[in-house]
This record gives structure tokens, C-alpha cells and sequence, in this order.
């Protein structure tokens, strides 16, 4: 198992054990703009996309994301970008600070701009900041592999940057 995979598996691990007790908690979708802008990250590695989430309880929630960006190389073409996820967020937010929820998640996808496709595998870990019931926002630390493969090129790389967001929950 790789090194993030391995780091994100703990990330969660201990997320699920810190969890308090369950409120009554009222099922949600989420959607969220996403963006990765190129100065925030390791590489100059870029991606904008749309986020859809759906809580299940204790925090948890199951998503994807398609939106495009040059998720493997700094020179490369944008190409359209798809990932799953799976995360979690405090269900209520830490002492002193309401609106501040912290959240760790794993994803898995890929992007594509025809010519080249890669594999994308990471974690996250950041907060979403509540201004309301139904609007948030959410910055979040990215680290991951990619892997790129044509031919006689295979080539992996470890990736990272900040991800900012806009959620609506519903």
C-alpha cells in the first residue's frame, strides 16, 4: 500500500474514533464548487470542479467530484477530471468556535484530456466553515499520488496543494 493511502487510512481511522456521540443527525446533501488554484499547489498542479455529497450519519458522507484541471503535470493540457471520495466531518464544531467543523476524507479518480490519462489516489484533511445552515465553506490540505502511464512512460508523482470551496447543503 503506498505511503498517502496508508497516512489517509489513519487520518480516517482516528477521525471515526474521535467522533462524539451522534446528535440527531439530520441526513443532508451537499454540492460544493471546488477549486485548486495552481499558486497554492506543490507543482503548479490545478482543478476546479462540482462536488456532490450525501451524508449517511456519525459524520459520514459519500461523494464525487467532475470538473477538469491538470491534476498530473504542470505543462499539460487541462482534461476533464472525475473522483469519489469518502469523508468525514465533525457533526458539531469545536468548543469556542460553532462554524468550525473539522473534516478528513479519501479520494480516488482520474483525469483525462484524451491523449493522456492519470490516476489520482489522496487524502485530505482541513474544515468546513459554516456562515449558515445551508452555505459554507471549505479549505482543505490535498497530498496524493498520480500516476501517468503511455507507452513506454510511466511515470508517478506525489501531489499536493489547498483546495478551496463554496458547499450548499440541502
Amino acid at each position: 500500500m503506498t505511503r498517502p493511502l496508508s497516512l489517509a487510512l489513519a487520518a480516517v481511522a482516528a477521525a471515526a474514533a474521535l467522533h462524539a456521540t451522534p446528535a440527531a443527525a439530520q441526513l443532508r446533501n451537499e454540492v460544493a464548487l471546488q477549486w485548486m488554484p495552481g499558486g497554492l499547489a506543490n507543482d503548479g498542479r490545478r482543478s476546479r470542479d462540482l462536488s456532490y455529497n450525501r451524508e449517511f450519519g456519525n459524520g459520514w458522507a459519500l461523494g464525487g467530484s467532475v470538473g477538469y484541471g491538470n491534476v498530473h503535470r504542470e505543462k499539460s493540457n487541462d482534461g476533464l477530471l472525475l473522483l469519489l471520495r469518502v469523508r468525514w466531518r465533525a457533526e458539531g464544531g469545536l468548543a469556542g468556535m460553532p462554524w468550525l467543523r473539522p473534516q478528513v476524507g479519501l479520494e480516488y479518480g482520474g483525469t483525462t484530456n484524451v491523449f493522456q490519462t492519470a490516476d489520482l489516489a489522496g487524502v485530505y484533511a482541513g474544515a468546513y466553515l459554516a456562515a449558515s445552515n445551508e452555505l459554507g465553506f471549505t479549505v482543505d490540505y490535498w497530498t496524493g499520488k498520480s500516476h501517468y502511464e503511455s507507452g513506454n512512460t510511466n511515470e508517478k508523482r506525489n501531489v499536493s496543494g489547498v483546495r478551496l470551496g463554496l458547499a450548499f447543503r440541502f
